[in-house]
């Protein structure tokens, strides 16, 4: 028997996004295997390690704030991993609009970690990110447009929609559908 376990556990969603974003994923035995073990070896220390994306940005602070608020990590326990590749899933290929959507969620994040605890490590980590998501700046319509091919081709393959899925982001599709980038990406691939 060890004295010291710790478990690294590498999750990019919860719920439907968990299981869209990491396609095979079963939610309810990422839980049954969190209870498992908070049950059977309280010692145990799990850590969350979050691969960060403009497509996960909203599910990570509802994922962070609900596993802590139901005692399955501290506040601490989750690392932030920013992805830079590939880049059409990188945060600072997003237009300004959306940059700033995101960075106004970390901050009310930030908020109620202040609020419930005084640990600034898990803090940094949300500062980071959106450092890293203004501090480079390129043309976003390069960037979202490399987006629409790979995704669409998945989503016909799984037969699922990522819209459907991450509805949270709806606001740029109708964005890049108003600047006529969105079909014609998809008219130039099919």
């Amino acid at each position: 028997k060890f004295k010291h376990v710790n478990i690294g556990a590498s999750i990019d969603g919860s719920y439907k996004r968990a299981e869209y974003w990491r396609h095979g994923t079963i939610w309810d035995e990422i839980l049954y295997n969190f209870q498992h073990i908070r049950t059977n070896a309280p010692h145990v220390k799990i850590q969350v390690a979050y691969t960060l994306s403009w497509v996960n940005a909203h599910n990570l602070v509802s994922l962070h704030k609900e596993w802590v608020e139901k005692e399955m990590i501290k506040m601490d326990d989750i690392g932030i991993n920013i992805l830079q590749h590939p880049s059409y899933y990188s945060l600072h290929i997003l237009p300004d609009w959306k940059k700033q959507q995101i960075e106004n969620l970390f901050n009310e994040h930030i908020q109620w970690i202040k609020k419930n605890s005084t640990n600034n490590d898990i803090v940094k980590k949300f500062e980071l990110a959106i450092e890293y998501m203004n501090k480079t700046n390129i043309d976003y319509r390069l960037g979202i447009r490399g987006f629409i091919y790979p995704n669409h081709q998945l989503d016909l393959i799984r037969n699922e929609s990522f819209f459907d899925v991450f509805t949270e982001h709806l606001d740029l599709k109708q964005w890049l559908i108003d600047r006529n980038i969105y079909d014609y990406e998809l008219q130039r691939i099919n």
